[in-house]
């Protein structure tokens, strides 16, 4: 049935009509530059879910890697639960795990209990506060949740006339006593964000299960919101219920720590180069919303993806990777960009690679005709190459510089103020920033001090390190290996009398000062299309992360036309009258002047004033614009245009627009479609409305039908 028919159905109550926008509407709304290729877009959308999908797989690998040890150790915790229990108990104690992960993240639960469903041995189940809303039902989601995962492997028939109530422990008992027959099973219970729970139904629920323990192995899992620290269960549960529990707790990875080795492993670590390397922009915005608002690594992966997706906005990065430009080989990649539609971004790309040519003139214009498409793609991998081996010298030699730091710092060379410690992620914001001479002049200054044995160890670890680094690096550290090598050797092995070692630490300290001051520096310096690899210090989309959702709401409602296209708004600065809004704005503008209970029929009756005054204006504004066009038209011949001026009587006119009177044309229009005027106005009424009560502006109330309450007040205009 289409939306026509269902319009005639009186027993229809609400039909949906969809909007379905226009083709080429949606083709209007791509944005493309003026230097992208006709498929810029679509390509550099491939290319950033290729960048996204590298990163993101090595920081799912790393968070898996942290998280490993907690979740191996719940499940041994689990496995051994009624084992080795202390002998002279008063009463049995049900086993309670407190998985506690402060982020707010349930991701190590869900491995925990991945872990625990590959075990035959292990049946899980979930309850959620929803579905607990007192002792029964969660007693009832409890039991279920168990006997519905193995009736069909058991085969277990339930008759009705003999079933136990379905809230009743001793259904579950009968059940795994039935079970027990064939092989022995846990029962582990998961609490799906244990604060919301309601602490009386928690408490039934704990005393009617440690009735039944260990009979029945339950093993309760709590997933918890709230650091250790806070000791959630001593300070909402009562030791009437806490001596029923046998409680062991866990605290998953998060925090800086979490934070420091992820960015150390994805944007630092020799065995893995991405794609997008970020800046100190993304870099400070990353750490800053991470300790401030949320330091879980799921807004950290958001953060990541908004950088690179912000990143992909410059055509020249379909680049990244390879110079194939979406085809299959490089014969079709440059005959793509002889077509003339690839030319302005041909031309941006020349522009680049030739910007810092140290030619001049005439030299330079000569060496810009002769240049080809193949020498193009030849300077490209060349640039590539470059920033690529940029990044892995400073990669290694940042890691020295850590390496350095923490062997000064344990053979107490070097200290630093015990109330504000560096960490990792102070000296990765220092590097990124540029401003590492300070730290790396005192590290420096510290190895001339080292004596013979300490200069050995040190060495010792940097040949070590040199020897680690991948074979796809080796080239990169020959030199230095050597080098270390042969201080090494010429590094006397008993007591110094002879001042050799403090030649020779001198001499290291110099050596790794000038690799510091060499391989450190800033990336935009080691080629010329640094940013097409590199986020440098562009700016953080914050919008996209955070919007400032209520005021953007307001700004809409009360300035609708600064969000339309440059082509339907006249000036910026002219302020438009409340006739001129859509009615949803009308209708706000009219909320805003009234009380906090607002009578819906004053509301609508102010509505009909300003639609009448819209209606007026948009006829008078029609009048106005059919006798521009009539006079507009030229005269016939033999017309007098004194006479068609003069063709009705002034004086009637005059007369009657004194007195008000509308013209015939207005009666005819006006007794036509007043009616129709009205439900129009109606149903323009109960639309915005229906607008603003989605939106949540207005509150219902019982004591009033006809009354409805502001839930929005002092809102600047």
């Amino acid at each position: 049935m289409g939306s026509s028919s269902k319009l005639e159905d009186i027993n229809q109550k609400v039909v949906c009509i969809p909007f379905i926008e226009p083709e080429s509407a949606i083709e209007q709304q791509v944005i493309r530059d003026d230097t992208d290729l006709p498929d810029g877009v679509e390509l550099r959308l491939r290319a950033y879910q290729t960048a996204w999908s590298k990163c993101l797989a090595r920081i799912q690998s790393i968070v898996h890697h942290l998280k490993d040890p907690v979740v191996s150790d719940v499940v041994r915790r689990v496995e051994g639960a009624y084992e080795d229990i202390l002998p002279g108990l008063p009463q049995p104690e049900l086993p309670v795990i407190c998985i506690s992960e402060p982020t707010g993240d349930s991701s190590t639960l869900n491995l925990i209990v991945e872990e625990l469903t590959r075990n035959d041995r292990t049946l899980v189940t979930r309850l959620y506060p929803a579905t607990c809303n007192n002792a029964m039902s969660a007693m009832k989601a409890l039991i279920s949740g168990f006997i519905n995962q193995s009736d069909d492997e058991v085969g277990t028939k339930h008759k009705a006339s003999a079933s136990l109530a379905n809230y009743d422990i001793q259904t579950l008992l009968a059940w795994y006593d039935a079970l027990n027959d064939t092989q022995r099973l846990e029962l582990v219970v998961v609490f799906q964000g244990f604060e919301q729970f309601d602490p009386l139904v928690v408490q039934d629920v704990c005393y009617i299960c440690s009735l039944n323990v260990p009979r029945l192995p339950l093993v309760f899992l709590l997933g918890l919101s709230s650091p250790p620290s806070a000791r959630f269960l001593s300070h909402t549960y009562p030791r009437a219920t806490l001596c029923l529990l046998r409680v062991s707790n866990v605290t998953v990875p998060h925090g800086l720590p979490a934070l420091e080795d992820v960015i150390l492993k994805t944007f630092f670590d020799l065995d893995f180069q991405p794609d997008i390397d970020i800046g100190s922009s993304a870099f400070t915005f990353l750490v800053d919303y991470f300790m401030r608002h949320n330091s879980g690594i799921d807004a950290a992966l958001t953060i990541l993806q908004l950088v690179y997706m912000k990143h992909f906005e410059d055509p020249l990065t379909i680049l990244v990777n390879d110079n194939l430009l979406g085809t299959s080989s490089l014969s079709e990649a440059m005959e793509k960009l002889r077509q003339p539609q690839s030319f302005p971004f041909l031309d941006s790309l020349f522009a680049r690679v030739h910007a810092q040519s140290e030619q001049a003139g005439a030299e330079h214009i000569d060496l810009w005709r002769q240049e080809t498409i193949d020498s193009l793609f030849r300077s490209l991998d060349k640039e590539r190459s470059a920033f690529r081996d940029h990044t892995r010298q400073s990669r290694i030699w940042f890691k020295i510089l850590t390496l350095a730091r923490a062997f000064l710092l344990k053979e107490n060379a070097i200290k630093e103020a015990p109330d504000k410690p560096r960490s990792s992620i102070d000296l990765i914001s220092s590097y990124l920033d540029g401003e590492l001479e300070g730290e790396v002049e005192a590290l420096a200054k510290a190895i001339k001090k080292l004596g013979s044995y300490q200069l050995r160890a040190l060495l010792d670890d940097l040949h070590d390190f040199f020897s680690e680094v991948p074979a796809s690096s080796q080239r990169l550290v020959n030199h230095p290996r050597n080098h270390c090598t042969s201080l090494l050797t010429s590094l006397p092995d008993e007591e110094d009398v002879t001042g050799v070692s403090v030649q020779i630490a001198e001499s290291v300290s110099t050596w790794l000062l000038q690799h510091w001051s060499d391989h450190l520096g800033n990336p935009e310096t080691s080629s010329k299309l640094w940013d097409i690899w590199y986020t440098a210090s562009t700016p953080f989309p914050t919008d996209l992360l955070n919007p400032s959702t209520r005021s953007s709401l307001f700004s809409g409602l009360l300035q609708p036309w600064a969000y339309l296209s440059p082509a339907d708004v006249q000036n910026e600065a002219t302020r438009y009258a409340t006739w001129q809004l859509p009615d949803t704005s009308i209708l706000f503008c009219r909320y805003l002047d009234s009380g906090k209970m607002i009578n819906v029929y004053d509301w609508f009756e102010s509505f009909v004033l300003v639609l009448d005054t819209q209606r007026d204006r948009l006829r008078e504004r029609k009048k106005q614009e059919t006798m521009a066009a009539a006079n507009a038209k030229p005269l016939k011949k033999g017309t007098s245009s004194k006479r068609s001026r003069s063709s009705a009587s002034p004086t009637k006119k005059g007369d009657k627009a004194a007195r008000g009177a509308p013209d015939d044309e207005d009666n005819v229009w006006d007794e036509q479609d007043d009616e129709n005027w009205k439900l129009e106005i109606q149903a323009r009424f109960i639309r915005a409305l229906h607008e603003l009560d989605y939106l949540g502006f207005v509150k219902h109330t019982g004591r009033k039908a006809d009354h409805v309450l502001r839930t929005v007040f002092d809102v600047a205009d």
